[in-house]
């Protein structure tokens, strides 16, 4: 979903990895969204929002949103963010926790002197999201590798499948001197923590 803010007095700032709440146009309903961008100045705000077969978010995009609808915004929310970078980092997203992690990504500078690894899990293909804007990501960083893994593939898909701790390797770690970022449905946050 892109929302443009151009008509905004005042500007909105967030680091990248926080959220905004997003009101569902017609209820008193909030949902809390990250950015799927950093806050580079541009005048739309991007947030990848996964359409669930029955949800008051889900509902209004499937059936009502159009162009031109005003949508009420509180931002900016949350502690997570991206800190300096002084030593590797791990970046692991799950689902539309691809948010935050691609707005800390795209944040990073082309020479940030770091390896980087960018982990993303999905349930099927089709939900892989984003692929060419992290493809140009591994082209502007050198030192950023995008992993992506599917749990339940169908024929078509050619990578590797499993879970996204699947993806996980000690040589990431850098024998425990890493910065780890995880965004994503609890199940997997937790399953990554106990790897950890």
């Amino acid at each position: 979903v892109r929302i443009d803010v151009s008509g905004m007095g005042d500007s909105i700032a967030y680091r990248a990895g926080q959220f905004a709440q997003l009101q569902v146009p017609g209820t008193d309903v909030w949902r809390n969204y990250s950015f799927a961008h950093p806050d580079d100045g541009r005048t739309e705000l991007e947030f990848i929002i996964r359409l669930l077969p029955d949800g008051v978010m889900s509902d209004y995009i499937r059936d009502r949103a159009k162009p031109g609808d005003r949508i009420a915004l509180r931002c900016s929310k949350g502690g997570f963010y991206l800190r300096p970078v002084v030593r590797p980092v791990i970046l692991v997203a799950g689902g539309t926790g691809l948010s935050a992690i691609l707005a800390m990504a795209q944040s990073l500078d082309s020479d940030i002197g770091q390896p980087v690894h960018l982990l993303y899990g999905v349930t099927a293909a089709e939900d892989l999201c984003k692929r060419d804007e992290l493809d140009e990501l591994a082209q502007r960083i050198p030192g950023l590798q995008v992993h992506t893994i599917v749990s339940q593939p169908d024929a078509g898909w050619e990578g590797p499948a499993g879970l996204v701790t699947d993806l996980l390797d000690e040589s990431m770690l850098s024998e425990g001197d890493a910065d780890v970022y995880l965004c994503g449905p609890a199940p997997m946050v937790e399953a990554t923590r106990k790897w950890l």
